[in-house]
């Protein structure tokens, strides 16, 4: 058998591997968020909104990556252009991602 139809005949992740999964991925954006943000967007560009704009460069090209591979659109990695959602959001996909490559979620078209 191929992998795909090994895995198609798998049963699905539990739930405490998923949750921790998904917090794996989750603790990966953010720490990757503000590791960008603290030592490379700080020493470049100081503190202000210009610094607030690039730190979100990494955050948003990594979600936004993530989500066009659970039926999301890659343009909602912009929800962290306000952290607190971009987060949020984050875990969704997230909990999506764990999941793979069984969906319980319809496709998008």
């Amino acid at each position: 058998m191929i992998p795909a139809a090994q895995a198609a005949l798998a049963k699905p992740r539990g739930r405490v591997p998923r949750v921790l999964l998904a917090g794996a991925i989750v603790v990966i954006g953010v720490a990757g968020w503000l590791m960008v943000k603290r030592f490379v967007v700080l020493p470049l560009a100081g503190n202000g909104p210009l610094a607030d704009f690039l730190g979100a460069v990494f955050p948003v090209l990594f979600t936004g990556f993530l989500a066009a591979r659970v039926s999301y659109r890659w343009v909602h990695g912009l929800y962290w252009l306000m952290p607190p959602l971009g987060i949020y959001f984050l875990s969704r996909v997230a909990w999506r991602l764990s999941l793979l490559p069984h969906r319980d979620w319809p496709d998008r078209r």
